[in-house]
């Protein structure tokens, strides 16, 4: 995606519960938040206070998964998210590559074939239970 893409992403009731949260702590640091603020700052020397970037979020993950020792990425939310949409929330495949933003049916079949594999496995085992 270009640097300057913009889009919205659904959130669940958990999710806007701790976006409420850090908007409060933020209008505790900043006063009176407006439209002009960005939600997301850098804490780095060179950009403080200015809207985080891609590289920002992208060092905010690399310094985690140091620290932490856990193999993180920073484009492993949108993985996890594809993937929950299409196995977990059994969301049909062309919505949920409007809502991770994919442009290549090609890039997003992978979400797709994780699916099949899985639906192809549940079906496998009910029809062995019929075979016992």
């Amino acid at each position: 995606m270009p640097p300057d893409s913009t889009g919205e992403v659904p959130l669940t009731k958990l999710g806007i519960q701790d976006l409420d949260a850090y908007l409060v702590w933020m209008r505790e640091q900043e006063g009176e938040l407006s439209p002009e603020i960005p939600l997301f700052v850098s804490c780095s020397n060179r950009s403080q206070g200015k809207r985080l970037t891609y590289w920002g979020i992208r060092h905010v993950m690399d310094d985690l998964a140091e620290k932490t020792r856990i193999d993180l990425h920073s484009h492993r939310g949108r993985h996890t998210f594809a993937a929950n949409l299409i196995v977990k929330y059994e969301l049909d495949p062309s919505l949920a590559m409007e809502l991770t933003r994919h442009r290549d049916v090609r890039s997003f079949r992978r979400y797709t074939n994780r699916k099949n594999k899985i639906v192809a496995k549940r079906a496998f085992l009910k029809a062995a239970e019929r075979l016992d």
